[in-house]
Order: structure tokens, then sequence, then C-alpha cells
């Protein structure tokens, strides 16, 4: 019998970028391969229209984002930078990672559903600890995609 993996530390050395998601079509349907390694935490984040999330970075968690429903746009930058980057729009059905140390914010231009997927799990009190706010500046509610 295989044992179980671990939780990678960094399961990849790269910035923020949209992650494939695999699939197999055939008569009977669709199957999706989502994610294909150990991961500590899942969890569904809901997020009206107009709103924004984030605005910060995390110390050592990584995590996963798959769009169950909706779209949102996602700002990414280095720890420390003061660049607006330009937004990476996150539609219905692809995912984007980001890990540690890697700013980043959402804004939500209609009601998305995510599918939240983290190297630690998210107990509120050590999902803080590892959080570190920030002000992203740029636009106010950029919420137009």
């Amino acid at each position: 019998m295989n044992q179980p993996s671990e939780v990678p530390e960094q399961p990849y050395p790269i910035d923020t970028y949209l992650y494939p998601v695999r699939f197999l079509a055939e008569k009977r349907g669709q199957i999706k391969n989502i994610l294909e390694h150990p991961v500590g935490g899942v969890g569904t984040i809901l997020s009206k229209a107009g709103t924004t999330r984030a605005s910060h970075y995390h110390k050592e968690d990584w995590h996963y984002l798959y769009v169950l429903a909706g779209r949102f746009l996602y700002y990414s930058r280095p720890v420390g930078s003061n660049e607006y980057p330009a937004p990476m729009v996150i539609e219905e059905g692809h995912m984007v990672y980001t890990p540690p140390m890697r700013e980043h914010v959402m804004h939500f231009p209609v009601d998305t559903l995510l599918l939240s997927m983290s190297r630690f799990g998210r107990e509120h009190e050590q999902h803080e600890s590892d959080v570190v706010r920030v002000d992203f500046g740029g636009p106010e509610q950029p919420c137009s995609a």
C-alpha cells in the first residue's frame, strides 16, 4: 500500500501563476483533476460582487484558488513592492497558485465561489499568525472584468 505523501513546503519554486487543471472527457462525462498533491486544508470562499479580499501575504503558507463559479481580478507582487501590477482575470474552471511571501489582493466583479486549497489548515488563529496585512494601493474598487 502507498504511504500518504506529506504536504510540500512549497510545491513550486516560482511566482504566482495560473495552474493548469487537467481533465478527462469521455462518453460518461468528465473527470477534473483539480490538484494532484497533498494539502493541509480545503475550504470554500463566497465573495459578493464589488468586494475585495486579501491585501496580505503569507509568511509560510501557500494556496491554490479554483473558481467554481464567477470570476475575479487577481493582483500579485513580491513582498515590499510598491508596483501596482496588471491583474490576472481568473475565470470559472481556472485556478491560481500563490506561493509564500507574495502580496496579493482579489477584486470580485461578480458573485464568485472559490475552492481554496492550502498548505496549512484554516483554523483562524493559525491562519492569522501567518498573514501579514499590506496596503496594496491602486484603484479602490477596480471590479470591472
